[in-house]
């Protein structure tokens, strides 16, 4: 046999480090590369078959994800039909915002997961966005929460202490029962009460007893909170967090953006008959 005719032990190497790679990629152990390398049973890159490479120029031409510095958090009231009332959302649209978060390729985060991207301890990817329920309407369980267990979504309700178990709200069961299929209960103050407009101590009382009383339902401190009436002040701010909350909701308009203040969150508000294109516009747009 010629000298040129023989195999080139680097060239076969070359092809052997290539396709380790290219099966890393693809989701192949590289432990069977390295068993057929070693029995010389590589196959040249030419042979490769076309059903690998397609998968290779899928993965090489799909975008990556994109990192984000601000994300959309959303927040209803009621999920229920009264006429009129743009506080209580229709069932049937609230399914049509959900369908569309799923279809679109939305990530629903918990409160967790957004804390931990909103500081900075892990990365926050596009199509991130929160799903908060403000007073704690019984059909926040009843209606809502079907819904989103469709859509594998997880949500945060933020209810007074003193509405737990009353006429049109959540019972203490039904609290318990969010929490353990991942949802995330928060503060309200003890009785719906506007913070901005009170003394310190009436409200340092309203965010005590409420926090109090949660924990003792839950089981462990609450950390968040949502301010009544969007009654939210700097004071305000600092007795939510001097009583444990590490983040707190306004109602001010827009998105929340990464590293800026925890106590004084935007949000996007979802009402009653706002249609799918409003909807989706708000989800594009942090100024909306």
């Amino acid at each position: 046999m010629k000298e040129n005719q023989k195999r080139n032990p680097k060239k076969y190497y070359r092809y052997g480090i290539i396709i380790v790679i290219i099966l890393l990629l693809i989701g192949t152990s590289a432990t069977l590369v390295i068993k057929h390398y070693q029995s010389s049973q590589i196959t040249p890159l030419v042979q490769v078959s076309s059903s690998v490479i397609t998968k290779i120029t899928a993965i090489l031409a799909a975008p990556s994800p994109r990192i984000v510095t601000s994300i959309p958090i959303l927040y209803y009231h009621s999920v229920a039909i009264e006429p009129g009332n743009p506080l209580r959302m229709p069932p049937k649209q609230f399914e049509e915002q959900m369908k569309y978060l799923a279809g679109q390729g939305y990530e629903v985060l918990s409160e967790n997961q957004f804390y931990e991207g909103f500081s900075n301890k892990i990365k926050l990817l596009d199509k991130s966005v929160v799903i908060t329920f403000d007073d704690g309407y019984d059909d926040n369980f009843t209606n809502a929460f079907p819904i989103m267990q469709k859509y594998q979504f997880v949500g945060t309700v933020f209810i007074p202490s003193s509405y737990i178990n009353g006429p049109g709200y959540l019972t203490s069961d039904q609290l318990e029962k969010l929490q353990a299929a991942g949802w995330t209960i928060g503060g309200h103050s003890q009785n719906h009460t506007n913070l901005e407009k009170v003394s310190t101590t009436v409200a340092a009382q309203e965010i005590i007893t409420a926090n109090r009383t949660l924990k003792k339902l839950l089981g462990h401190p609450v950390t968040n909170f949502a301010y009544p009436y969007g009654g939210y002040s700097p004071d305000v701010a600092n007795l939510v967090h001097k009583y444990g909350c590490r983040t707190a909701y306004t109602t001010q308009k827009g998105w929340a953006k990464v590293g800026g203040d925890p106590l004084s969150l935007p949000r996007v508000y979802c009402y009653a008959n706002m249609g799918i294109q409003e909807f989706a516009r708000r989800l594009t747009y942090f100024d909306y």
